[in-house]
């Protein structure tokens, strides 16, 4: 695969390396680290990398979200992004790997699985066509490598969007699709150390229908389509607890809607229509098309 050398910028494989300076990707335990020395001797950076390694450290010895609710949210992007046959696909800020196993089962060609932690991308080795990649998601190196981007839950951590966003731009070919996914209107408080949050980079921004799609265009994607996801029985809308005949009324619809299914988050694969009718939406998806250079 043809990337910019993180070095000195000029075409280099990712196998053979860069003819011009040498440079060549660090593979330990079958991972690739792009992780630049430029970064990693960045101070902010290294706080920030060590900060999402124990984050998925944490995380692969307590779930931090509901496995099942993961699993579910997974399947409804992988059928955002349609018929993946064939086609090449990062995978940008894999985490787990639910969805990167989703688009592997559903005959991609072959996925390029992005993180910046070791410790979630060990969980992917054992896929053939997968290559698990450490690498920061404001700097790839990739250009015009790929039909497809999904990014999932990632916009929203990045330090520099603008940075993030033209990395995504570049990594596609002309026309490839971006399947990004984003915190709708969330608040931030819940991140705050005065509300106890132990890590020291978290959620720094969220996304409603305009922003998101502002950030797209800007970026040199054309929108497609969005979907509303991550619904929950125990997060009703506004007006459903206005007041308290309604509330009842609520409450007579989850203990039905409980009554029919086997998990309570299989309520986010309903489709988003319905399920936002009673229930606030915690995320937004956008299928984008890259229609011009992001620079």
């Amino acid at each position: 695969m043809t990337v910019a050398c993180p070095d000195c910028g000029a075409l280099a494989d990712l196998n053979a390396g860069c003819v011009l300076c040498g440079w060549r990707a660090v593979v330990v335990d079958g991972l690739i680290n792009l992780i630049t020395d430029r970064d990693l001797a960045n101070p902010v950076l290294a706080t920030y990398f060590r900060n999402y390694d124990r984050i998925a450290e944490d995380d692969l010895n307590a779930p931090i979200l509901d496995l099942s609710y993961v699993r579910h949210q997974a399947r409804n992007l992988a059928r955002y992004a349609g018929n993946v046959k064939g086609k090449t696909i990062m995978d940008l800020g894999c985490g787990r790997g639910v969805l990167t196993r989703l688009l592997h089962d559903g005959g991609a060609k072959s996925i390029v699985a992005i993180d910046i932690s070791s410790a979630y991308l060990r969980q992917l080795t054992d896929l053939p066509g997968v290559s698990p990649v450490i690498a920061n998601a404001e700097r790839l190196p990739f250009r015009d490598a790929f039909d497809v981007v999904v990014s999932t839950d990632v916009m929203e951590h990045v330090l520099n969007m603008g940075s993030f966003l033209v990395s995504v731009n570049q990594s596609l070919r002309q026309y490839g699709a971006a399947i990004i996914r984003v915190p709708y209107r969330e608040s931030l408080v819940g991140y705050s150390q005065q509300a106890g949050c132990k890590y020291d980079f978290v959620h720094l921004r969220t996304f409603d229908r305009h922003t998101i799609k502002d950030a797209l265009r800007g970026a040199g994607f054309e929108i497609e389509r969005t979907w509303f996801d991550g619904f929950s029985l125990y997060s009703p809308r506004q007006a459903w607890i206005s007041t308290a005949r309604r509330e009842s009324l609520y409450g007579r619809f989850q203990r039905w809607a409980l009554s029919r299914v086997a998990d309570p988050a299989e309520v986010t694969s309903w489709p988003w229509p319905l399920a936002g009718m009673f229930m606030t939406p915690k995320e937004i998806i956008v299928r984008a098309r890259k229609v011009r250079a992001a620079l």
